[in-house]
């Protein structure tokens, strides 16, 4: 990367329907299995500004990786996001800078990061990986408000222009085991799968519930009934618990589900819900209940009907995640100081909790087919 950094200069992007980015490897993208980003959303509108040293510009800055596959899909979802936002910003707010982060080592992101505030960015959205955020969060560095897109557990020190929002799977958990437990659950059978992000949910599952008072049964791993769903029946009929929560992938819940019955509710997370369009999956998965974002539930968004991105819900998540961290960058340059900061946002109800924007989503349930919201009944 050239240090001197030609940048993406988004402000007229006003004048465009979308923008991406483009690094010198510009062919589709597979995002998963199955979802592949069009030719078209390589495309990049042509125009550049070199800003030099000792000329900074007041703006917003993005900082966001570009050096996988993965995060590239990632990146151009969350950045169409905030273009998005700031087409229907009646003020015209700071204009959008992009600085790619060409490679993962903390080096190129503090260097970059130095490079924006020598540029004069008041106001900065990422990075995006965990190693970045705590990467970056250790330096001692001049910040400028700084609006993380993902979530540590330890940071003994943080700098007060520092603030965590993102897609925190942990989080979400605990606010599913709080409607669970608000709708009358007592005893919880946690159905887990042996994968680092299904112990992590498990985990959180056992911790909040435990806070709530409730009793947690031990939790089964399904590896040990993968080749036995059957005996998972049998052993369901005589469970004491009164309410099970799936830590399992997709495609795993929707094989897992037609075993556990209808006697007893049943909860997962929303990354069970990968598809608008996969009506079987959604009838397998009947009865399920999760938290989703009011931009999933209710949107084909503009970014799902260009890109041709219809098939992944996950890009969707981060498309919105993108909007929400726009609305809290102003929040946040036009707010006093210490004045709680809380938005209805399109990925759910946020509220500042700091250094934590968290963001809790709407209940629903897979129903016939469809995701259908969900009126929770809190007298029990």
């Amino acid at each position: 990367m050239n240090h001197k950094l030609i940048l993406r200069y988004l402000l007229i992007v006003l004048l465009y329907p979308s923008f991406s980015f483009v690094t010198s490897e510009a062919n589709p993208q597979e995002i998963g299995e199955t979802d592949a980003i069009s030719e078209k959303s390589l495309q990049i509108v042509d125009s550049t500004l070199a800003i030099e040293p000792g000329e900074p510009q007041n703006h917003l800055a993005i900082i966001l990786p570009t050096y996988s596959k993965k995060l590239r899909g990632i990146t151009n979802a969350i950045s169409q996001g905030i273009v998005k936002e700031k087409k229907q910003d009646m003020d015209l707010w700071l204009p959008l800078v992009f600085y790619e982060l060409e490679d993962g080592t903390i080096s190129t992101l503090t260097r970059t990061y130095e490079q924006a505030i020598s540029n004069g960015a008041n106001i900065v959205i990422g990075p995006l990986t965990r190693n970045g955020v705590s990467s970056l969060v250790q330096q001692k560095l001049n910040f400028v408000p700084t609006i993380c897109l993902n979530s540590i557990s330890h940071f003994p020190q943080i700098d007060k222009n520092i603030y965590l929002f993102g897609l925190n799977i942990e989080h979400e958990t605990e606010t599913l085991a709080r409607m669970a437990f608000s709708e009358g659950g007592r005893k919880v059978l946690t159905i887990y799968e042996d994968s680092p992000i299904q112990k992590r949910i498990s985990y959180a599952m056992q911790k909040e519930w435990l806070k709530l008072t409730g009793e947690a049964i031990t939790p089964l791993n399904f590896e040990d009934y993968k080749n036995d769903l059957n005996g998972l029946s049998a052993y369901l009929e005589n469970t004491e618990a009164d309410t099970i929560f799936m830590a399992v992938s997709a495609k795993t819940a929707q094989n897992l589900r037609p075993y556990l019955g209808t006697r007893l509710p049943i909860y997962a997370t929303s990354l069970i819900h990968t598809s608008h369009t996969d009506k079987l999956r959604m009838h397998d998965l009947e009865d399920v209940k999760f938290m989703e974002m009011p931009w999933v539930i209710s949107h084909t968004s503009s970014f799902t009907m260009l890109d041709g991105l219809g098939k992944s819900l996950q890009l969707e998540r981060f498309f919105a995640l993108g909007m929400d961290s726009y609305k809290i960058a102003k929040g946040i340059l036009n707010t006093e100081i210490n004045l709680p900061l809380s938005l209805s946002g399109v990925s759910g109800d946020i509220i500042l909790n700091y250094p934590f924007f968290l963001r809790a989503g709407s209940p629903v349930v897979f129903a016939k087919g469809r995701v259908k919201p969900l009126i929770i009944n809190n007298s029990k």
